[in-house]
């Protein structure tokens, strides 16, 4: 999609969702099951990314990710292209994927995008509690 285009399409599900865009970058916030899904267009380098956060349930587990999720990781979907991370403050693991906007073809596939992180954040969820109680 051109530059500007995917910013434009976040703007109106922003609005269609009455959530509020007093920001000049828009930030399209979706709750899918448990999971709380953050979107916005941010520039790195010259290049537009999409950007989608997904915030996992609230956890009691360990703040570190266990040696055995770290190795399964790198075999993992959201290993490729994303990252995962403890956020201390909201007291869950955050999976967050920058994608190139270029690689967008159409909103469809901005809509997968972000479901598609959502799934793999809740795979990963998946993961860490069967690590976890084992």
């Amino acid at each position: 999609m051109p530059i500007g285009s995917v910013s434009e399409f976040l703007r109106e599900l922003v609005a269609l969702t009455g959530q509020d865009d007093a920001a000049n970058n828009p930030v399209l916030e979706l709750q899918i099951g448990d999971v709380v899904s953050r979107t916005t267009v941010e520039m790195i380098d010259g290049t537009e990314y999409l950007v989608v956060a997904a915030s996992l349930p609230v956890s009691r587990q360990s703040r570190y990710l266990p040696a055995r999720a770290e190795k399964t990781s790198s075999d993992d979907a959201l290993a490729r292209g994303a990252t995962i991370a403890w956020n201390e403050d909201a007291g869950c693991y955050i999976a967050t994927r920058r994608t190139p906007t270029r690689e967008l073809q159409d909103d469809r596939s901005v809509m997968d995008t972000i479901l598609s992180t959502v799934d793999e954040a809740i795979g990963w969820q998946d993961l860490l509690e069967k690590i976890y109680l084992r």
